[in-house]
This record gives C-alpha cells, structure tokens and sequence, in this order.
C-alpha cells in the first residue's frame, strides 16, 4: 500500500524548514549503502533510519544524491528512508540494451526493492522522471505490487 506524506516538502527548496535536522549530518559515512539485485539488475540502495518506510524515486539522470537534504530530515522526522539509484543511474548497473530500460522494468525494479525489504507499505516520493515518467506513478505501482 502506497500513501504520501503531506507537507514534507513543502518549499521550493525540497528542505523541511519546520525540522530540526542538527542531530544528524548527512556524510558518506552515514550512508548505509548496499548491493541489491532485483530482476536480473544490481541496484545501489540506500536504506537509514528506523519508522514508517519512504521510497525516494530520483529523475534522469540523476541518483540517489538528489534526496541528500531530504534523507536527514525524513530520518529526524522519524522515517525509514529507502533512496536507490535506478538502473543505469549512480551505482547502480548499466544494462546494454534500450528495452532494458521500458518502464515496466523500472517499476518491476521498485517493487523488487520493496519486497526485498519485507516492506508491507511505503509512502512514494518522487522527483522529476522519478514522478512524472508516464507508467512510473504510484497508481501503475500499486496495481503492479498487488498483482504480484
């Protein structure tokens, strides 16, 4: 089950002003980093925090980074934050052939993701392609999670 989390970017600079972020730094030590491989890609995935689980989608062709303001306050707010980079981003594998990239596969990828996780329900958020790619909503995801 997908839901969202209101107002938690609610400026134009993506930050939570309202938090209190000076309990946690974002540095590369801070980073819980891992290998995943899900349908047949290696995925870099990004996973801190203890609470309610967030998945931060990025666009194209950006990676994980983008979320490197919102990872520390999502975490503070007390959220687990699931950020990955998708495949042929960051990380993350780069598969040799453009239907490796169809969008069924990206969404395939999330949900493998999620369930590799034991995740039961998360909220979706997404930036840029990450959120507007057409087949990439969390409408098309939930119909793909609970069809699996």
């Amino acid at each position: 089950m997908i839901d969202c989390i209101p107002g938690i970017l609610a400026d134009s600079g993506g930050s939570a002003p309202w938090l209190d972020c000076s309990t946690f730094k974002m540095t590369t030590r801070a980073i819980n980093s891992r290998r995943m491989r899900v349908n047949d890609v290696e995925l870099n995935v990004i996973v801190l925090g203890e609470g309610p689980e967030v998945l931060l989608v990025h666009g194209f062709p950006d990676d994980h980074t983008v979320w490197r303001n919102q990872i520390p306050a999502l975490v503070d707010a007390g959220y687990r934050v699931i950020a990955l980079d998708t495949r042929g981003c960051g990380d993350s594998e780069v598969k040799p052939r453009e239907g490796d990239y169809a969008i069924d596969k990206l969404v395939s990828d999330l949900i493998g993701v999620i369930d590799a996780l034991g995740i039961a329900k998360v909220r979706l958020v997404g930036h840029d392609w990450g959120r507007c790619r057409p087949g990439v909503s969390p409408w098309s995801i939930r119909s793909a999670w609970t069809a699996t």
